[in-house]
């Protein structure tokens, strides 16, 4: 008997980090998770060294292999010697003495696939000195592929505090460089081709906000994972008592955010804030250890224009880091040998998940602070096995090639295919984007038939 499985194959656009770049978390005083597996390892020895506010961040290449790491001292290459240029690579940048530094992130650059943006902010413990922005370029090709510091340099903005995110531009090739000058501005400064722009996109911040008036040092800028909103945080500082989380809207094509609303959480510092993956869910690390603190999770409405009403404390802790992973956890650190994982953060109150202290680092010391790593849109799809017809759009793709895994190939945007006998198939899909861009996408789809010769997809 013969079988004939017809199935509707759907693009849809999906949040994913560019390629596998966040594979490999290096941090704290010599911790590092390999997420190439699952469960992530606990990969024993490297050379990161603790430093001033435990800052730290990695890269990965798209197969997800460690191509460098860094500290606001040294930066590192995949097999743990020193970089060429980069020991101690921002000695005679800027000001140095009573500075304190902050954050850093790091992308590829928009350029080219072998060059890489590392920004770091610091600022003077003079709250009338404005903060610095450096901008280090590493170029992979050189010394061997071991890569190398080819440029750095402050660029031209003043900073309020330790607030920096980086946003995917809704061209999927470019970003936004995110951050609070001593205007009390959200700046949003375009990264393509020409490198960072120096003409700040400018929005206005909540007015209800004291914090971000007086000098709010600390503070995060998190985008949710579909680039549609924001929260920026700030600490209560110099007897401020108003709110201290704010969530923005976030338009990726202009680089314009406008405050939706805000609140006061249960203390007076934020030490952490992630998305859930479905962008449903906000969690929040509040407090240090003498002060009032706490793990909350903040259940969006299904208008997020409207102020949350559900607020749960999931647990009395505090911390310093909370980053969402690849294998779809939210990793929290607290500078102790151990981090705690929320498994389920898609679901309500304690059907997350907590679980504290669970992660064991074999002595390492994970630092206050988790890397933080700049999510792109790809395209992926979905299969269903449904006769009926389905309409989708995504505009961003120019043209779409599709292998699908039995010899046959098709070109259209939602193709249907028989596939002539059950079996396991690989569908690939390659995207080709309005400026060349390329990004591929693979599923293994399982083919079952049944007595009743209905047809059954088990797995996609």
């Amino acid at each position: 008997m013969k079988y004939f499985f017809v199935i509707i194959f759907l693009i849809f656009l999906s949040l994913a980090y560019s390629q596998k770049e966040n594979y490999h978390w290096v941090f704290g005083n010599g911790a590092e998770l390999d997420f190439t597996q699952t469960p992530p390892n606990i990969v024993p020895n490297n050379s990161m060294e603790a430093s001033l506010c435990n800052v730290a961040t990695s890269m990965s290449d798209y197969e997800g292999k460690l191509l460098f790491y860094t500290n606001f001292n040294n930066i590192w290459t995949h097999n743990h010697t020193l970089m060429e240029n980069g020991k101690h690579f921002l000695s005679g940048v800027g000001f140095s003495i009573n500075s304190c530094y902050l954050s850093c992130m790091s992308i590829q650059s928009p350029k080219s696939n072998t060059l890489y943006y590392n920004f770091y902010n610091r600022v003077d413990n003079n709250l009338f000195i404005p903060g610095e922005l450096i901008l280090v370029e590493i170029d992979m090709l050189k010394n061997g592929g071991l890569g190398s510091v080819i440029n750095k340099e402050i660029l031209p903005l003043e900073l309020n505090g330790e607030h920096l995110g980086i946003a995917s531009h809704s061209n999927n090739k470019d970003y936004w460089l995110l951050t609070i000058g001593m205007d009390n501005k959200l700046h949003a400064n375009l990264i393509d081709n020409n490198g960072v722009s120096s003409n700040s996109v400018i929005s206005n911040l909540a007015t209800n906000s004291q914090a971000h008036t007086s000098r709010g040092i600390w503070g995060y800028i998190i985008c949710s994972h579909d680039m549609k909103y924001m929260v920026i945080s700030a600490s209560q500082c110099n007897g401020n008592t108003g709110d201290n989380l704010f969530f923005y809207s976030f338009d990726n094509a202009t680089g314009k955010a406008k405050c939706l609303w805000s609140l006061k959480t249960i203390s007076e510092y934020i030490e952490g804030i992630e998305f859930s993956p479905d962008n449903n869910y906000i969690y929040v690390l509040c407090g240090l250890p003498r002060l009032k603190k706490g793990l909350i999770q903040i259940k969006l409405e299904e208008n997020k224009n409207v102020l949350p009403t559900k607020i749960t404390k999931l647990a009395s802790i505090y911390g310093g880091g909370m980053s969402l992973a690849p294998d779809g956890r939210i990793y929290i650190s607290y500078g102790t040998d151990s981090l705690s994982v929320i498994n389920k953060p898609n679901l309500e109150g304690r059907l997350c998940d907590l679980q504290l202290n669970n992660i064991y680092l074999h002595g390492k010391k994970s630092g206050n602070k988790l890397p933080r790593f700049q999510k792109r849109i790809s395209y992926t799809f979905t299969c269903n096995i449904s006769c009926q017809t389905a309409e989708f759009n995504f505009s961003p793709c120019k043209t779409q090639e599709w292998d699908f895994g039995d010899g046959t190939t098709s070109t259209e945007t939602n193709p249907s295919h028989i596939y002539d006998a059950p079996g396991t198939y690989t569908v690939k899909l390659k995207a080709t984007y309005n400026d060349g861009t390329v990004h591929t996408s693979t599923k293994k789809i399982e083919i079952n038939a049944k007595l009743n010769n209905k047809l059954v997809i088990l797995h996609d």
